[in-house]
């Protein structure tokens, strides 16, 4: 059964081990699949979080460290009345010793890597960044929540959560697969999912992917691969459009 949301698609449960991804579609290497699983997305040239913004704010942040590099999940919290579209979210990943190892407000990066696409109103969601390459293993993350620039007044499309469960690929391990359902009356393409793994109330897996393209009132398929183990793990999905016009 469907689970209706008014802005982004959240679901929440402990999801079952199911079917064995077949031998073909693990011929990348973990890394790989999770750079190639957010699709072909709009680059940024460098951006800052100029000035705060005064209704979302940095919520829970948490960094996640494996063998296949680390990633970073911000729970974003929108105490407005409106939704906000397009909202810088800038993070500086440093050492133990407070060295920068890495931010995502340098050139090259996709949008979704420094932006959250859609912050619905009045409630809380997570934006996931998976790309995250440091010299030595990450110990702290600095995050700015900018205000949006963003002239859209459109509201955002809904979609939903169908079903998620895990899954497990003989090479690169467990992923998280499911449907988003589009309930908008019209085609919508590059759709982001973000997944994040909850266990005893900590984020032990963060992950995201892009389903391509989803006909009028119907549903399409999506693989997210993660950094960290989901294995046990609550997952909270969200799904958001990434081509707002």
């Amino acid at each position: 059964m469907s689970l209706p949301l008014a802005l982004v698609a959240l679901v929440g449960l402990t999801a079952p081990l199911a079917v064995t991804l077949s031998a073909c579609e693990s011929s990348q290497s973990k890394n790989e699949k999770l750079a190639s699983s957010a699709g072909s997305l709009q680059e940024e040239k460098g951006v800052n979080a100029g000035a705060a913004n005064t209704n979302v704010s940095a919520g829970d942040v948490a960094l996640i460290t494996d063998e296949n590099g680390s990633a970073v999940a911000v729970e974003l919290r929108n105490k407005g009345s409106k939704p906000q579209l397009d909202v810088p979210v800038i993070i500086d990943v440093k050492s133990k010793s407070g060295e920068l190892l890495f931010t995502n407000g340098t050139p090259g990066l996709q949008r979704t890597l420094t932006h959250a696409s859609v912050v619905p109103a009045d409630s809380k969601t997570y934006w996931v960044n998976d790309q995250v390459f440091a010299s030595e293993p990450p110990a702290k993350v600095d995050v700015k929540v900018g205000a949006s620039d963003s002239k859209l007044t459109i509201t955002p499309p809904k979609f939903t959560i169908e079903s998620i469960s895990l899954v497990e690929d003989p090479v690169n391990g467990l992923a998280a697969v499911g449907k988003v359902g589009n309930t908008t009356g019209e085609e919508q393409r590059k759709i982001l999912v973000s997944v994040v793994g909850e266990r005893a109330g900590k984020v032990v897996a963060i992950g995201r992917g892009i389903v391509n393209k989803i006909k009028a009132d119907k549903s399409g398929k999506f693989t997210v691969f993660f950094i960290g183990s989901p294995k046990g793990a609550k997952l909270n999905a969200n799904a958001q459009a990434t081509e707002l016009k």
